[in-house]
């Protein structure tokens, strides 16, 4: 468990990249919010405000644990074996069952994926 939380948590790169990718995910997400206003009309209100919060924390999260926890579970549970002895071959299969492993979500009630179109949700 301990090497594989010091893999998730490794520092790969400088952190001023971090702080980089970070900044720039809340000006780009800032931006379209500008651009929503300005240019289609947009009015802020209270149910888009929880967005505004909620969206520069949640690009946080993945920038600094690599998405959800479905990312860890596979990338550092269920592919290292594999690709010990098949390389690259193991990450393309997982990455092709990604889409049909949530494709249920875009069938429920409630869900993200749901309100989304269905060619999105298996981009």
């Amino acid at each position: 468990m301990t090497a594989w939380l010091r893999e998730i948590f490794e520092v790969r790169v400088a952190l001023r990249y971090y702080a980089f990718a970070l900044a720039f995910s809340v000006a780009l997400f800032l931006g379209a919010a500008v651009i929503y206003v300005a240019l289609f009309d947009g009015v802020v209100t209270p149910d888009v405000l929880p967005g505004i919060v909620e969206s520069p924390l949640f690009l946080g999260f993945i920038i600094l644990f690599g998405g959800g926890l479905e990312g860890p579970g596979w990338r550092g549970l269920l592919l290292p074996a594999p690709q010990r002895t098949a390389r690259s071959q193991p990450g393309s299969s997982l990455a092709s069952s990604g889409p049909g492993g949530h494709l249920p979500l875009v069938f429920i009630p409630g869900t993200i994926q749901q309100t989304l179109p269905l060619g999105l949700s298996l981009l």
